[in-house]
C-alpha cells in the first residue's frame, strides 16, 4: 500500500522513489542571469562567450588538465592556441584544492614588469611581495612558489630597473646549415628580445620615476628570496638552477671594492636582504646531501660566495658585517664546509683576516662575539692534527688562517680584548669572554712558535 500524506488540502501520494537527473540539466544563474539552459543543455545570453569552466563536472576536469598538462599547453601553442591567462591558472588552483597557491599567483599577477611600470606598480608590487614573504614562511608553499616560476618573477623584480650586466660572451656563428625551423627560432627570439628590451626600458623609466620604490620593491623581493631558501634543500636546489646566487653577488657589489657600490642597487636596505638571501643559500647543510651531484652544486655555490663574504665582514655597516661574520662563524663551525672557508678566508688579498682583527676591537659585542667564535672554530681545527671530520685540508686551511691573522696584528688585538673583558664593569661584557680570547690569544701566539 503505498504511503499516504495527510494534508489540509487532502491526501498526497508519496513517491516510492527518486530519481537523481545529470547535472547537465541542472539551470545555471549567474547574478540573476541565466547562463546555461538545463532543458537544452545549451549556454545562453552572456555565458555563450565564455571561455571558463564548464557546469559539467567533467567539462571541468577537461577544463583543467588542458590548462595544467605541459604537452597539451605545448601542442596549443604550436597550433598558435593564447597561453592560459593569469584568472585561468588562479581558477584551476580553485579547482584543485590549491586556494593558497591561486593567492600566490595573484600576487605575481601583479609583479610582471607592464603592471610594475604603471602608475602606482611598484606600491602594488611591494604590497604583493609582503602577502607573499607571509605565504612562504611555510616549506611546502615555498616549494609551490617555486613550481609555478615564483623565482623567476622574483629575480626580475630584483633587478628591476638596474642595468643588464654585460654579456660574459658572445655566440659567432658563419650561419651554415640554417634551415626554415631555425629563421623560424631566431624570429621568435628576436621578438622575445625586443620585448624584454622594452620592458627593461619601461623598468628602467619607473625607476628613474621613483628610486625610492623601485629600491623598496628589490628589498621585498629578496626578502622573500631568503625567507623561501632557510632549510629547504627542495627550494635551494631549485635556486641554484635558476642562478639566483649569481644575482645575489650581483646586489652584493661583485668583486667590487667592499664599498662604494650600494647605491647604485637601491641602498643598503637592499644589500642587507640579498646577503640574508645569499647567506641561507652558503649555509646549506651539505652533509645532509645524499646525493654527488646535490652536494657538488652545493660546494660550488659555498665556493661562489665565500669570497664576497669575506669582503663584507670588513664594511662600515654593522649589520653587514655581523651577518657576514655570524655566516662565516657558523660555516666554520661545519666540518665539510670548514676547509673551504679557512681556505678562501686565507687566501692571498683575502680581507678577512684583517677585518677579523678589526672586530676584536669592536665597540658591539655581536661582532666581537663572531670573530672569536670564527677563530676559535679554527684553533679546534689546528688542536684536531688533521683527524677527524676535514682531515688534513682542514688541518692545513686552519694553520694558513692563523697564519695570516697574527701576520694582520691578531695576537695584539687579542691581547687587548682580553685586558678590555677581565677589567670590563660587572654585567657589561659576557663573563667568558675573556677566557675565550685567552685561548685566542694562546692559539694565534703559536703561529710563531
Amino acid at each position: 500500500m503505498p504511503n499516504i500524506l495527510q494534508s489540509d488540502s487532502g491526501k498526497v501520494e508519496l513517491p516510492v522513489e527518486v530519481r537523481e537527473q545529470l547535472t547537465s540539466k541542472t539551470s545555471i544563474y549567474k547574478q540573476g542571469e541565466l547562463i546555461y539552459d538545463g532543458a537544452t543543455g545549451e549556454k545562453v545570453g552572456s555565458g555563450a562567450d565564455s571561455s571558463g569552466p564548464q557546469p559539467e563536472i567533467n567539462s571541468i576536469l577537461r577544463w583543467g588538465i588542458e590548462n595544467s598538462d605541459p604537452e597539451v599547453l605545448a601542442k596549443r601553442k604550436a597550433e598558435g592556441a593564447p597561453p592560459p591567462s593569469q584568472i585561468d591558472k588562479e581558477i584551476m588552483d580553485m579547482i584543485l584544492g590549491q586556494p593558497t597557491v591561486a593567492k600566490m599567483r595573484e600576487c605575481l599577477g601583479k609583479l610582471d614588469s607592464a603592471t610594475l611600470a604603471a602608475p602606482d606598480g611598484l606600491d602594488g608590487g611591494a604590497a604583493a611581495l609582503e602577502e607573499l614573504e607571509y605565504y612562504v614562511e611555510d616549506l611546502d608553499n615555498a616549494h609551490d612558489l617555486a613550481k609555478i616560476n615564483g623565482l623567476k618573477v622574483l629575480k626580475t623584480c630584483c633587478t628591476f630597473g638596474l642595468a643588464a650586466p654585460a654579456p660574459s660572451a658572445v655566440d659567432i656563428s658563419d650561419g651554415s646549415g640554417s634551415s626554415a625551423a631555425d629563421a623560424g627560432a631566431d624570429a621568435s627570439a628576436a621578438i622575445d628580445d625586443a620585448a624584454a628590451a622594452a620592458a627593461a626600458a619601461a623598468a628602467a623609466t619607473a625607476a628613474v620615476e621613483d628610486p625610492e620604490g623601485a629600491a623598496a620593491l628589490r628589498e621585498g623581493a629578496c626578502g622573500v628570496i631568503a625567507v623561501m631558501l632557510q632549510n629547504n634543500p627542495p627550494v635551494q636546489a631549485a635556486a641554484r638552477a635558476a642562478e639566483v646566487p649569481e644575482l645575489l653577488l650581483r646586489l652584493l657589489g661583485g668583486t667590487e671594492p667592499a664599498e662604494g657600490w650600494e647605491a647604485r642597487v637601491g641602498g643598503l636596505p637592499v644589500v642587507r636582504k640579498a646577503l640574508l638571501a645569499l647567506s641561507a643559500m652558503a649555509r646549506a647543510n651539505v652533509s645532509e646531501a645524499t646525493e654527488a651531484d646535490v652536494a657538488a652544486a652545493a660546494e660550488a655555490t659555498l665556493r661562489l660566495a665565500l669570497p664576497r663574504l669575506c669582503t663584507l665582514a670588513g664594511h662600515a655597516d654593522a649589520k653587514l658585517r655581523r651577518r657576514s661574520l655570524f655566516s662565516l662563524a657558523a660555516l666554520a663551525d661545519a666540518p665539510l664546509s670548514a676547509a673551504a672557508t679557512f681556505g678562501v678566508a686565507a687566501a692571498a688579498g683575502s680581507a678577512l683576516p684583517s677585518a677579523t682583527v678589526g672586530a676584536l676591537s669592536s665597540e658591539d659585542e655581536d661582532t666581537r662575539t663572531q670573530a672569536v667564535r670564527l677563530l676559535l672554530a679554527a684553533s679546534r681545527a689546528t688542536a684536531a692534527g688533521g683527524e677527524g671530520p676535514g682531515g688534513a685540508p682542514l688541518w692545513t686551511a686552519a694553520v694558513q688562517m692563523r697564519a695570516a691573522v697574527a701576520a694582520a696584528g691578531g695576537v695584539a688585538a687579542a691581547r687587548a680584548a682580553a685586558d678590555r673583558a677581565a677589567v670590563g664593569d660587572e654585567g657589561s661584557v659576557d663573563p667568558e669572554e675573556a677566557a675565550r680570547l685567552g685561548k685566542v690569544v694562546t692559539w694565534l701566539e703559536s703561529a710563531s712558535a
